[in-house]
This record gives structure tokens, sequence and C-alpha cells, in this order.
């Protein structure tokens, strides 16, 4: 990139994209490679600012409060990246497809977030903010309460259980985990949200327990390869599209208070 200084609205520093005054980072040159430093005076990366980058490494300075919605989507040669303690606010889908992230590094004094095992976690560890190891499996923290928006998504996951005390899976938590076999859900889970395992083409088999009383809309879409559903018997509307083009779904039981499909 490279914006006409007389530009009222945008404007470049090194080949990047930023607004104006240069406290939003828009946008990185998916060709920029090696470590890649945020400058100071940056608050806030912007949505998809990083996506498909060919960068290593990126530092990000303490002047940043703000990581948006999939900032680091799809960087597939990302491996570490440091995270200060002023970041505030992490967006869903941040390291979404960035499948050899493998050095995740949080400043100890942030009073939000922290990182263990690679895997991001609200402060209190109530909340799992984003895991995308290249291991296949994944032990979540007995402390989580919620899997967050887009947490799984895009990752190399085989199997995951997670763990009693788990209430909530947000929208599109595993949407796109093709190599998802198995999963095992809580009996203390009560919501799944909106396209949460969308196009897990690994999942044959799935049981949702009956604490389970809210559902979003496509849970289960694209599922070409689940065979076999238990359905919560709490649940009494089926959402739209949660089983369309689930090719191969032959058996289905519960739902016993089911009134509409």
């Amino acid at each position: 990139f490279n914006v006409d200084s007389a530009n009222q609205v945008y404007s470049s520093y090194e080949g990047v994209l930023y607004n104006k005054d240069k406290t939003k980072l828009i946008q990185c040159p998916t060709e920029k490679q090696d470590v890649f430093t945020i400058p100071s005076g940056v608050e806030s990366i912007g949505s998809c600012a990083f996506a498909s980058s060919k960068v290593d490494s990126i530092i990000i300075s303490s002047t940043v409060s703000h990581l948006e919605a999939c900032a680091f989507s799809q960087c597939f040669r990302l491996r570490s990246i440091y995270i200060p303690s002023t970041v505030k606010h992490i967006d869903g889908g941040i390291f979404r497809g960035c499948v050899n992230l493998n050095n995740i590094v949080i400043d100890s004094l942030n009073p939000n977030y922290m990182a263990e095992d690679n895997i991001v976690y609200s402060i209190n560890k109530d909340t799992l903010v984003s895991h995308h190891l290249a291991s296949d499996r994944v032990e979540v923290s007995p402390t989580v309460k919620v899997i967050a928006e887009e947490a799984f998504t895009i990752s190399n996951i085989t199997s995951v259980v997670l763990p009693e005390g788990v209430e909530e899976i947000q929208d599109a938590a595993f949407r796109y985990t093709p190599y998802l076999y198995t999963v095992v859900l809580p009996q203390t889970l009560r919501k799944i949200g909106t396209s949460a395992f969308q196009q897990c083409n690994s999942l044959r088999i799935i049981e949702i327990p009956n604490s389970v009383v809210e559902m979003g809309d496509s849970v289960f879409l694209d599922c070409w390869n689940l065979l076999s559903v238990k359905m919560s018997d709490s649940i009494k509307i089926i959402p739209k599209k949660t089983f369309s083009y689930c090719y191969s779904l032959s058996t289905y039981i519960g739902g016993a208070s089911v009134e509409r499909i």
C-alpha cells in the first residue's frame, strides 16, 4: 500500500495500510514475511488485517487495546505472537486457521486474558477464547464455562471432551473443523450457538445432553458424514437448517419435547 499524503482517511507506512492518524492497522500485505512489530501508537488491529499473511512472528506494541475479529485469520506461517498487557478486547476467530501457531505469549500483567499451553483464556479461565494448536487433541480447563465464538474454527483437532461445567458453546465455535471425529458434550451444557459444528465433515455421532434447552440455526449444517444424533429431550424447536445437507444421517433418537421443526 502506498497512500497519497493528501488522503484524509487513510495512510500507509512501510507498505501497511492504516487510518489517517495511524491508530488503527487496517491491512498488512499478504507478502509481508519474517517478524512484524506493530508500531507504537496503534490502538486497534482491524478485522482480518493480517489475513493470509506470511509473517512468522508478530509483536504487538503496548498501545494496542483491541484485536478485532479474525485479525490474524489463516496466517499459516505464523508461529509466535506477543500480546501486551494493554489488550482489553479479543474478538472471535482471532487465530482462525493458524494451525502452526505454537507460541502465544500474553503479558503476565494483562488483567483480561491469559495463555496456558498456547490456549487463550479469559483471565479467570471461565471462557476459552482461542485454540489453534497443531495438535489433534485438546484438554479444556475444568474451569471453563463458555467456548467462545470461533474458538476452534479451522483447527486440526480430531477429538474434544468438554468438561462438566461448560454451559455454552458460542456461534461457529467448531465450524470448518474438518478432522473433528469425536465430541463429548457435558451434562451442564445449556446453549449451542448458530453454526457451532457446521461443516465438521468427519463427525459421525453426536449426543446432545438433556440439559441443552437452546440451539441456534445451522448447528450441524453440511456435516456430510454425520450418521447418528441423539437429541436433547429439552429442545422444543429444531431450528432451521440444523441438519441440512447431512446426507448420511440415518439415526435420530430422542427429542421427546420437540413441538416444531
